[in-house]
C-alpha cells in the first residue's frame, strides 16, 4: 500500500476503495482524508498543502499528492 508521512491519503469525495484508487487529475483546491494504516478515518484537510504542513512539512506535499493519485 502506498503512503506518505506514515498515512494512507486520498481524495475527499472519492468512494472508492483504498485498493481501487487510481490516477487521477491533481487539483490544489480538493479536500484530501487522512487515515491511519489499517484505513480508518483521522481528518480532513481542505488541501495537499495543508495536510503536508500538518504532517511534518511543506515538501511532504508531493509525497500525498503522489499517494492520492494513486
Amino acid at each position: 500500500m502506498i503512503q506518505a508521512c506514515g498515512y494512507l491519503w486520498k481524495y475527499k469525495n472519492d468512494d472508492r476503495s483504498i485498493v481501487q484508487v487510481t490516477k487521477q487529475p491533481c487539483d490544489k483546491g480538493i479536500k484530501v482524508d487522512q487515515l491511519d494504516i489499517n484505513g480508518n478515518y483521522i481528518k480532513t484537510y481542505d488541501n495537499m498543502r495543508i495536510a503536508a504542513e500538518s504532517n511534518g512539512s511543506i515538501q511532504n506535499r508531493s509525497a500525498i499528492n503522489r499517494v492520492c493519485r494513486g
